[in-house]
């Protein structure tokens, strides 16, 4: 069962999209080990290039 190191809770597998985009919107890295390894995500902003 996947686990978020952020939180340190189990994640059910069907929300980790939404777990992640949580954590996004909190501007947070997140690290969450699944089945497969640990995985870091780093929040990064958009760039401006959409703005033009």
């Amino acid at each position: 069962m996947p686990i978020c190191h952020n939180c340190d809770r189990f994640i059910r597998s069907h929300g980790i999209a939404r777990h992640r985009a949580m954590h996004r919107d909190r501007k947070e890295r997140v690290t969450i080990t699944l089945a497969n390894g640990t995985w870091v995500w780093d929040y990064t902003e958009r760039s401006g290039e959409d703005d033009e």
